[in-house]
C-alpha cells in the first residue's frame, strides 16, 4: 500500500492559502497535494520525505542529495546506489535502511552518526569496530542495550536516560544514582516511567507533559501539568477537551489527534504548526477499498493454495474431507 495514494487534498475546512508549503513538503501525507502543486514544493525538504521518492525520481535535478541520504524509503536507497558520487556519507551513516550499503563502504562511514543508527545491523558493525564507537551517541541507541551492558564504564547516563530500548530498566534500576531525571521524563519506555513514579520529586513535569506514555501519571498530578507541552501530546486530547481554557493553540495545531478541536476553532490555529500535522488531509477511501480487495485476494490465494491445505490443522482450523477434494 502506497502512503502517497492514501490521501488526497486538504480537509474541506482548511484554508489552503494559509498553509506553509515549505513545511508541507516534509509532511509524508501531503504527496498527492504536492504533486498537483509542484511549483510550491521545497525540494530540499521533499528530498528527505520518505513518501516522495517517486516525485524525486521524476525530478532528479531538484534532489538535495544530503537530505536524500537520510531518506529511509528503500527506493531512495536504490537511487543513492545508482549515484554513489552524490551520497552524503555522514547522513547516510544514520540511515537505518542503508546499513547494507554502509557495510560495503566502511571507509566512508561517519562512526559518530553510525552510533545513532537505530538498526540491529548497525550495532553488529559497531561490535566489530569497538575502537570507533562514540559511546555518548550509542548510549541513546535502543538497539545497543546489550553492548552497553557490557561496557558500563563508557555509558553516558544522561543519554542512556533517554534510551527507550527494551531492557533499559535493568541498567537504570541498577544505577539509579546516575539517572538524569530530566532526560528520563522524556523517555517513553513504560518501565522507565515506572521508575519516575518512585521519584515524583525528581520529575521534570514540563517534559513529562509531552510524554505519550505518561498520561496515567499526569492524570494523577493535574496541578503539575504544563499545558503548553501537553497540548502537543496526541494521547492527551481527552484532558485538553476537559480543560479547554488551558489549551495552547500553537502546540495543539500540530497534534494529530486534535483535528476536531482545530476545526471548531480555526481562528486560533497556528498555520505553520498545522502544516506539520499528518491528519489535515482527506483519506482516499476508494484507493483503500481497492487496495484492501487486492490484498484480501492475495491472502486468500496464498492461504488456500493446494500446498497449504495440509497446514490448516496446525493453524487451528479443522478440515472436513470436502476441503481436500
Amino acid at each position: 500500500m502506497e502512503t502517497a495514494k492514501m490521501y488526497t487534498g486538504l480537509l474541506d475546512w482548511i484554508d489552503i492559502t494559509k498553509i506553509d508549503w515549505n513545511i508541507l513538503s516534509n509532511n509524508e501525507n501531503a504527496i498527492s497535494l504536492l504533486e498537483k502543486n509542484q511549483d510550491k514544493i521545497d525540494w530540499y525538504d521533499l528530498s528527505g520525505n520518505s513518501c516522495a521518492v517517486y516525485l524525486l525520481e521524476q525530478n532528479p535535478d531538484n534532489i538535495n542529495w544530503e537530505y536524500l541520504s537520510m531518506n529511509t524509503n528503500p527506493n531512495a536507497i536504490e537511487l543513492l546506489k545508482t549515484n554513489p558520487d552524490k551520497i552524503y556519507w555522514t547522513y547516510l551513516s544514520i540511515n537505518k535502511y542503508a546499513v547494507r550499503l554502509l557495510e560495503s563502504n566502511l571507509n566512508k562511514i561517519n562512526w559518530m552518526f553510525l552510533c545513532l543508527n537505530e538498526s540491529p545491523h548497525a550495532i553488529k558493525i559497531l561490535e566489530q569496530n569497538l575502537d570507533k564507537i562514540d559511546w555518548v551517541g550509542l548510549s541513546r541507541n535502543p538497539y545497543a542495550i546489550s553492548l552497553l551492558e557490557q561496557n558500563l564504564d563508557k555509558i553516558d547516563w544522561s543519554y542512556l536516560s533517554l534510551n527507550p530500548g527494551d531492557g533499559i530498566e535493568r541498567l537504570l534500576e541498577a544505577n539509579e544514582s546516575l539517572i538524569n531525571y530530566n532526560c528520563l521524563s522524556m523517555n517513553e519506555n513504560k518501565r522507565a516511567i515506572q521508575i519516575l513514579e518512585r521519584h515524583l520529586d525528581k520529575i521534570n513535569w514540563g517534559l513529562l507533559s509531552k510524554n505519550r506514555n505518561a498520561i496515567y501519571l499526569l492524570e494523577k498530578h493535574l496541578d503539575k501539568i504544563e499545558w503548553e507541552h501537553l497540548s502537543c501530546n496526541p494521547n492527551a486530547v481527552h484532558l485538553l477537551e476537559k480543560y479547554p481554557d488551558k489549551i495552547d493553540w500553537e502546540y495543539l495545531s500540530s497534534n494529530s489527534n486534535a483535528i476536531h478541536l482545530l476545526e471548531k476553532n480555526p481562528d486560533k490555529i497556528d498555520w505553520n504548526m498545522l502544516s506539520t500535522n499528518p491528519n489535515i488531509f482527506k483519506i482516499n477511501y476508494e484507493y483503500l477499498k481497492q487496495t484492501s480487495m487486492y490484498i484480501n485476494a492475495e491472502i486468500i490465494a496464498e492461504r488456500f493454495h493446494p500446498d497449504n491445505i495440509s497446514k490448516f490443522n496446525g493453524w487451528g482450523f479443522e478440515l472436513s474431507e470436502q476441503w481436500c477434494l
